[in-house]
């Protein structure tokens, strides 16, 4: 029972150790995972724990001028839960959240502060990467919908489905998402198509609701 609430505090505090130098990340990345397999492992076991663990990462992630380092360990918990979580969470704030680690960016070359340029980067990375693979798993889960359905009955799951990815593809416009694109386009087996279905459906209603 005082397990959860422990990792959480190791994942979310904003210093886990005295020297900067520490390698409190990978302690994160390993806390995070943890987290997310005692999740999935006995969710069933405890309805709460999952919607408990959504709001407390909500929380952080929501926070003004949120400490880097707590900003991370929110990034990482709450992408390791799922897209649902990632969509939830993460894929309404993308946008601010990309802004806020640019801006820290900015302001660590300008104060010449090595270490917060590192945490601020090292933010940065993780959330292209979430961001990354929530691209990838909402793309495979559209194409899979439109070899199975018909492409002329749009239902409320593809809409959803085409409006995360194109929201993720509109934030990070700067080429970052290149990879990730072609990664799942490999899996899937299309490209233009499904450019262009994700294009229509991201401005389209669902069917029988016109």
């Amino acid at each position: 029972g005082q397990f959860l609430p422990a990792a959480m505090t190791v994942l979310l505090c904003r210093k886990l150790c005295a020297d900067p130098n520490e390698d409190h990340w990978s302690v994160r990345d390993l806390t995070a995972s943890i987290i997310a397999y005692v999740c999935f492992r006995f969710g069933q076991m405890f309805p709460n724990l999952k919607a408990d663990l959504v709001l407390l990462l909500g929380q952080t992630l929501k926070q003004p001028n949120q400490a880097l380092p707590a900003l991370y360990g929110a990034v990482v918990g709450a992408s390791l839960l799922g897209s649902s979580v990632f969509t939830m969470v993460l894929l309404p704030i993308l946008k601010q959240l990309k802004d806020y680690i640019i801006g820290k960016i900015k302001e660590a070359e300008r104060n010449k502060n090595p270490y917060e340029f590192r945490d601020a980067m090292l933010c940065l990375s993780v959330l292209v990467k979430s961001a990354g693979n929530f691209l990838c798993d909402q793309m495979a889960k559209l194409a899979k919908s439109l070899d199975f359905d018909d492409r002329e009955t749009k239902s409320a799951g593809q809409l959803e489905l085409a409006k995360g990815i194109a929201q993720v593809r509109n934030v990070f416009d700067d080429g970052s998402m290149s990879p990730f694109i072609a990664a799942a386009n490999n899996r899937i087996g299309k490209s233009t198509v499904l450019d262009e279905d994700v294009t229509g459906l991201a401005t389209s209603e669902p069917y029988g609701r016109r």
